[in-house]
């Protein structure tokens, strides 16, 4: 309709109506991180680097503990 419009350099405005959330039925498998109540299963790789990151900010929370001594 609007490149037919157009065609005929006609200038109304065509009514595109909005999708709504029913017409997509693939909608229904999709879930938000507030449905999920559990907690997220970690792998072992996972949880080494978590481990590691959070010894890193432990070993650099105690440098700068130790650098204000003055």
């Amino acid at each position: 309709m609007g490149e037919l419009l157009y065609n005929l350099k006609q200038e109304e405005e065509l009514f595109e109506p909005k999708e709504h959330i029913l017409e997509k039925p693939d909608h229904i498998l999709h879930t938000s991180e507030e449905e999920v109540k559990v907690t997220k299963y970690l792998t072992k790789e996972e949880r080494a680097a978590l481990e590691e990151e959070q010894r890193r900010l432990a070993e650099r929370e105690a440098a700068l503990k130790g650098d204000n001594v003055g």
